[in-house]
């Protein structure tokens, strides 16, 4: 049983084939993680997995709020999800906080699960030397948001980015979200492989995990899609550069687990690439890894509650 001089959130976080859940400190220590694979592709389904997850934690922990990273646009106050990609039924206009709340009789708060991730790495990821930062999660598909430090110096303003729907090819793939060529298509885990079976006129491939296991034997197919992978990243951190201005960019996700085939490339590409009327920008690894935006969900919701509090 957690003590019940600590103050503990439940924090949540949605991605694309998993849905985890944890007991999280206000030093940021986390306990025991619950993972759910992300299978129901509907609101019911997101609903009663995040109430499975706080129930199950609840047993343990005594909790001060819920907070949950979700997936989509979200109206963050009201709580309400606005929209989303064509893969969940039933989720546009779902609204998370009130149904949790009703559930559960406390404090809820919920924002986009790569604001979230964002949320945790400036928490935990080192990057108080920063004023702007942007972060672009790259894991079955692809997400980011923007943090600003705020005027006073102490905490950030975070705001969701949807860079994953940024058009990286004009006509190019075409997107779950209706247009063509989005970063989403080129740039994920999901892309990788889709391009490898694209590729060689079949589909042997079924996963990121498929895909990097061929890059590790040298497959010259693999390594033509990664080739054009790393070209297409540079690609769009020169053009996050010149329209955010940003200090540093923070790559996640779960590709980052891959990076010894495709970073010190990408840098060399983006130094070659970039525009030279503007600094350089940073380019970081998250360093929290998938319990990136779990922390972030805890920091929001201590930050809701020390605003109550004051």
């Amino acid at each position: 049983m957690g003590d019940e001089r600590d103050m503990y959130i439940a924090a949540i976080d949605t991605g694309g084939t998993k849905i985890t859940g944890a007991a999280v400190d206000e030093k940021g220590n986390i306990f025991d993680p619950i993972r759910v694979e992300n299978t129901g592709r509907n609101g019911k389904f997101v609903i009663d997995t995040y109430s499975s997850i706080y129930s199950r934690l609840s047993e343990k922990y005594c909790f001060s709020a819920l907070s949950i990273g979700a997936g989509g646009r979200l109206d963050r106050e009201a709580g309400v999800v606005k929209s989303a990609v064509a893969i969940y039924t039933d989720y546009i206009g779902l609204n998370i906080k009130k149904e949790m709340e009703e559930r559960f009789h406390l404090p809820v708060c919920i924002d986009n699960d790569c604001s979230m991730a964002l949320r945790g790495e400036l928490w935990k990821g080192g990057l108080s030397s920063y004023h702007k930062v942007v972060s672009l999660i790259l894991g079955t598909g692809v997400g980011g948001a923007v943090a600003v430090k705020k005027d006073s110096g102490e905490g950030w303003e975070v705001t969701q980015a949807e860079l994953g729907h940024f058009i990286l090819h004009p006509d190019g793939r075409k997107c779950l979200c209706g247009q063509n060529g989005c970063v989403e298509k080129y740039l994920s885990g999901t892309a990788l492989w889709q391009s490898y079976n694209e590729l060689v006129g079949e589909e042997p491939l079924s996963s990121g995990y498929e895909f990097f296991a061929l890059v590790e034997r040298k497959n010259p197919d693999a390594w033509k899609i990664l080739e054009a992978f790393k070209n297409d990243l540079a690609t769009c951190l020169i053009s996050i550069q010149n329209i955010f201005e940003a200090d540093a960019v923070l790559l996640g996700g779960g590709l980052i687990d891959t990076r010894q085939y495709w970073w010190q490339g990408m840098l060399e590409l983006v130094e070659k690439k970039r525009n030279k009327n503007l600094a350089p920008m940073a380019i970081q690894a998250a360093l929290n890894g998938n319990q990136a935006a779990v922390l972030g969900a805890a920091k929001l919701a201590l930050e809701m509650l020390g605003e109550e509090k004051g």
